[in-house]
């Protein structure tokens, strides 16, 4: 029974909305689809595209190369199976020799089942 437990918390479940977030944003970052669909509710509308261009969108847009992804989350409000969160992100590119920052806010809205998982993301 111990093994179970300790590997389940190992596997990177998100215990938690941030968790759940930054989970969703570290798989985006490192552009790993199946680690950012696992991090995305059952049923949910969203998949990996989606996420990725709500978070990447407007500096991949403009045809630069990505440098540098940050973003910190800050949780707003939290029910017993619902969360929202905010994400504020800064997307760093590079364009024609020329450094691009995108900043921005996203809002998240998480639902919990087994683990929280992010079931949309908005500007």
């Amino acid at each position: 029974m111990i093994g179970v437990f300790v590997s389940r918390f190992w596997d990177g479940m998100a215990s938690t909305p941030a968790e759940a977030a930054d989970k969703l944003m570290s798989a985006i970052e490192s552009e790993d689809k199946n680690a950012a669909e696992s991090s995305i509710c059952d049923g949910s509308s969203m998949n990996y595209e989606d996420a990725k261009n709500q978070v990447l969108g407007a500096a991949e847009a403009s045809g630069g190369t990505i440098t540098d992804v940050r973003w910190t989350v800050s949780e707003s409000s939290k029910e017993e199976d619902s969360a929202r969160i905010s994400i504020s992100l800064e997307v760093v590119a590079e364009v024609n020799d020329a450094r691009q920052v995108d900043r921005r806010v996203l809002t998240a809205d998480l639902r919990k089942g087994r683990e929280w998982k992010v079931c949309s993301l908005h500007p």
